[in-house]
């Protein structure tokens, strides 16, 4: 028993599956539809516990919105500390 705990979707020609631990991300396939892979890494590499928010994981709109409040602030902070998103974020200068 690996202590593992599965969670996949499978459907059409899109195939989401994240292998959680202790409530951790530790692993994750993303097939056909790979948007919110991104989030989900995050959270894998930052060692989130998603425990309160497990069952959102692979629905289709998945994304900060489903991150508790607290968590939630905490990684809007941080990409707007973050130089590249400053620099997304920054409004071209008005040409005459």
């Amino acid at each position: 028993d690996s202590g593992c705990e599965e969670l996949s979707h499978n459907e059409d020609k899109t195939y989401r599956k994240v292998v959680l631990k202790n409530n951790k991300v530790v692993g994750l396939i993303f097939v056909g539809s790979i948007e919110k892979s991104g989030v989900i890494y995050g959270l894998l590499k930052d060692g989130v516990d998603v425990g309160p928010f497990k069952s959102d994981l692979l629905a289709e709109d998945f994304g900060l919105a489903h991150f508790p409040h607290e968590l939630r602030q905490q990684r809007l902070r941080a990409a707007e500390e973050n130089p590249l998103t400053k620099a997304r974020l920054r409004k071209p200068a008005l040409v005459d």
